[in-house]
């Protein structure tokens, strides 16, 4: 009769368990899927899970235990009874090798925690390591116990791997279909195809991959692995937050000269992922898009770094800035207010002759804070004959820095040409980072226009926002930069 009774107790208990740790895990999981992109300082802090600081420390520095988006919910345990092997050990003294253990694994998870946990990679070294230290405790606590708490407690465990994959089954088949297989319906057949068969592809010519697996399954030709140990100074470049121009013609020679790179292999998301870096600006200004094909992007070197290729006798630069100047109107003598909504100053930067910045100091109450200035042919000491650039490309090169929160597709740079009955076409590009950064924008001129006009489009949001310019040149060319 005792025993039933006992037996009633511990099911009672182990119930209780059972409900109190699911109602623990729901209020966990609903800290950590908190979606607040809002609040996030970087792209990597969002698409990390760690954009908040709860979520830094639960998905972060203790990843190891409670990411259970990626590693489960079993793993959490590791600590409850990592405290109870402790304690109850006080009156018998573990063996070495059990220290020995636990000391190691504690130091693993101490220097990912702190140096690796903005990446699950990391956190998932530990995995088998942590759930197999999580059974091997529930073990040694129910060694002698009987065998329905037994029952009750591996129960528990298999309770919350279903609690887990109810909530994250999507997140798995992500993962699963991330494999590189050609029956995958997302296969890039035309890219691969055609670095099969490009003769400019082989062992002087290569390709750098950039995280990109799918090379060295399905093609043959050699490559260079953007983390590789003679490439991994590339990959510092490319993380750099602001590069000079003279960091993007070092990266251009280092890999044309040096790793006899041809041509580069990324992803859309890794592009999207290092937008804030000088990657970016070496495939908009060292590089040409060969081919786009579902997420995979190709592009190959030009053959010459832009700035030098700009002096080639094919392009005509028409000299429209002078940074030995030293005032907004010699620097820039020919530049235009073509509109604008509120009264804007503009200034030279100090220390930085070359530099103009733009900003709004007063606006009427209720307004939108914009303005449209730049250059236009036959106007204003530009002067060029029509004959010049009709039917041709006409480039604008030119080095821009934006306050942050003003990158989105009210700020940007065009070009378009009017006909005389006022419609016009144009090509642009959008201020993509509030670090200095090279921008081109080409334009294929059509006959018979009334009028070409190279345009800075700047919505500020209040006086505080800034835009910056310099380096500015207009080249014309029989084809697109």
């Amino acid at each position: 009769m005792t025993g039933i009774v006992k037996n009633k107790k511990h099911i009672i208990i182990g119930l209780a368990v059972v409900i109190v740790s699911v109602l623990v895990l729901q209020s966990v999981y609903t800290i950590i899927d908190e979606k607040r992109p809002g609040e996030a300082d970087t792209q990597r802090e969002y698409l990390g899970n760690i954009e908040t600081p709860v979520k830094k420390w639960l998905n972060g520095h203790f990843g190891v235990f409670f990411k259970f988006k990626q590693l489960g919910n079993i793993n959490w345990l590791a600590i409850p009874l990592l405290i109870w092997f402790l304690v109850s050990r006080r009156t018998k003294k573990p063996e070495r090798w059990q220290m020995a253990l636990i000391f190691i694994w504690l130091m693993m998870v101490v220097l990912i925690g702190i140096k690796g946990y903005d990446n699950v990679r990391y956190q998932l070294t530990l995995f088998p390591f942590t759930s197999a230290m999580v059974l091997f405790l529930l073990w040694q606590l129910l060694e002698d116990k009987n065998k329905i708490l037994k029952i009750l407690s591996f129960s528990l465990v298999a309770l919350a791997c279903l609690f887990n994959i109810y909530h994250y089954i999507d997140t798995y088949k992500f993962a699963w279909d991330l494999r590189v297989s050609v029956k995958d319906p997302h296969f890039p057949f035309q890219l691969v195809n055609f670095l099969e068969s490009n003769q400019e592809v082989n062992y002087r010519s290569k390709v750098l991959t950039i995280n990109q697996p799918l090379y060295y399954y399905h093609i043959s030709k050699k490559g260079v692995d953007y983390v590789s140990s003679h490439a991994i100074g590339v990959w510092v470049e490319f993380k750099k937050k602001a590069g000079s121009v003279a960091d993007r013609n070092k990266l251009y020679r280092f890999l044309r000269k040096r790793l006899k790179v041809n041509y580069i292999l990324l992803s859309a998301f890794h592009k999207r992922f290092h937008r804030s870096t000088l990657l970016e600006e070496f495939l908009h200004c060292e590089c040409k898009p060969v081919l786009k094909e579902k997420s995979w992007l190709l592009y190959r070197l030009r053959k010459r770094p832009l700035e030098e290729q700009l002096k080639s006798s094919a392009f005509r630069e028409i000299k429209v800035w002078d940074e030995s100047r030293s005032t907004v109107q010699t620097i820039a003598p020919s530049l235009l207010r073509f509109h604008r909504s509120g009264i804007f100053k503009f200034e030279v930067g100090k220390g930085k002759k070359n530099t103009i910045i733009v900003r709004n100091i007063r606006i009427k109450k209720g307004a939108k804070r914009r303005i449209h200035f730049g250059f236009q042919f036959n106007r204003k000491g530009l002067r060029v004959d029509a004959g010049e650039y009709e039917g041709k490309y006409v480039n604008f090169v030119v080095r821009a820095a934006i306050s942050p929160r003003l990158v989105n597709r009210d700020n940007r740079i065009s070009i378009a040409d009017y006909n005389k009955d006022g419609t016009h076409k144009a090509s642009k590009t959008y201020f993509t980072s509030p670090h200095w950064r090279t921008y081109i924008v080409s334009k294929k001129v059509r006959p018979g226009n009334s009028r070409v006009i190279l345009v800075f489009r700047f919505c500020p949001l209040s006086p505080r926002d800034r835009l910056k310019i310099k380096n500015v040149k207009i080249v014309i060319s029989p084809e697109p930069l």
